[in-house]
């Protein structure tokens, strides 16, 4: 192994959990599924469509294709869907890269239904024909000599940055074969499997956590490396999250705003997938075509005929400026349908209601760019 002393004896514990347990995690009630269920164990070997968020119809399709440590980001791509409006599609498996590389399970066996699930899944990409996807795999294959070459025998240390490479080219090629555009986000530094005190509030201490040079260690330079240099090759992003892992040179499992990164030494928990939203959205803009994010604070002031709303432009406005908001008041309940409607359409973040307004409404904005519509702001207000 090529992972610090401090570290290597840990990384085993970390993906043996991985391989036996699935990973549970906490259900999120805007989601159209949780991410477990989409979640393929060691036996499986056919690849399920799974929809993490529906979208929008008319909107993008994007697949999230990788292993474990692709299920865990899937709770910040899914922020951004349900910001954005698009549709989620996980692909995911225990111990499974979405590199094309043969790997041992953690009894030293051909993880041989790892090997068909890959084919499964990619032909299942095809399918879907999606606007882009998403590759996100864990390097620890690598740090953990698990790797095996096409003949089912073990890649030498100095040969598994080029196998590694030579998997990444062949699945970027069938991804990219299937007129999809492609986003290739690197591994998460690795703090080894931290002890249960390292995740209270006073385990942010220097005995819990890794420098960024134990947390990146070669081995994972290299890998990053051999994906770059692959995706350049074919036009294809990358996004690099790591800045948002280790503060000051030293990566820590507790943001400075007291959010826990890690569930153990390397897989995200929910709350802190979820902080990664706007550099994923940032990384998203470039594949696809995005949809501003939903307006922000609406706030209505005066009454009747002298009606004013106001509102927070989006947090992100996606691939494109801004350039209108639609708005639409409709009456609800039965005992005011004969109450008018009111609309308006402005470039500002404000609009003047002119018409006479009286009982319960239903407020709805839109922000609108050459991408698309935001989701809209849903509000419910008494004249």
């Amino acid at each position: 192994m090529k992972t610090s002393g401090r570290l290597a004896g840990l990384l085993v514990t970390g993906l043996v959990i991985a391989l036996t347990l699935g990973l549970p995690v906490t259900a999120q009630a805007a989601l159209h599924t949780k991410p477990e269920n989409c979640y393929a164990g060691i036996d499986e070997t056919q690849a399920r469509r799974c929809v993490l968020v529906e979208g929008r119809p008319g909107q993008p399709v994007v697949v999230l294709f990788g292993d474990s440590h692709a299920m865990r980001l899937s709770y910040g791509v899914a922020k951004v869907a349900e910001q954005h409006g698009f549709r989620l599609i996980l692909i995911s498996k225990s111990g499974c890269p979405a590199q094309t590389i043969n790997v041992n399970t953690r009894k030293g066996e051909r993880y041989w239904q790892c090997t068909e699930w890959r084919q499964s899944a990619l032909r299942l990409i095809d399918s879907i024909h999606p606007t882009a996807v998403i590759t996100h795999s864990t390097y620890l294959y690598g740090a953990l000599d698990i790797m095996l070459d096409s003949a089912w025998s073990s890649v030498p240390d100095a040969s598994e940055a080029a196998a590694w490479e030579a998997g990444a080219a062949a699945t970027l090629e069938r991804l990219r074969g299937s007129a999809a555009q492609v986003l290739s986000i690197r591994d998460t530094p690795v703090l080894g499997y931290l002890q249960f005190a390292c995740l209270k509030p006073e385990g942010a201490s220097s005995e819990c956590g890794a420098t960024v040079a134990e947390a990146v260690p070669q081995q994972a330079l290299d890998f990053w490396a051999a994906d770059s240099r692959q995706a350049l090759a074919r036009g294809v992003r990358t996004l690099d999250l790591n800045e948002w892992f280790c503060d000051d040179g030293f990566c820590s499992p507790w943001t400075k705003k007291g959010v826990v990164r890690f569930s153990d030494g390397d897989h995200l928990t929910e709350p802190f997938a979820k902080t990664l939203y706007k550099p994923l959205a940032a990384g998203l803009r470039e594949v696809l075509p995005l949809a501003p994010s939903p307006v922000r604070s609406l706030r209505i002031t005066g009454k009747g005929q002298n009606t004013t709303l106001k509102w927070r432009k989006p947090a992100v406005q996606g691939s494109a400026k801004v350039t209108e908001y639609r708005v639409s008041l409709t009456p609800r309940g039965s005992s005011n349908r004969r109450a008018g409607k009111a609309s308006c359409r402005t470039p500002a973040t404000r609009c003047r209601i002119h018409e006479k307004l009286s009982g319960d409404y239903r407020i709805r904005i839109r922000a609108v760019s050459s991408a698309g519509l935001s989701p809209q702001l849903l509000q419910n207000h008494r004249f």
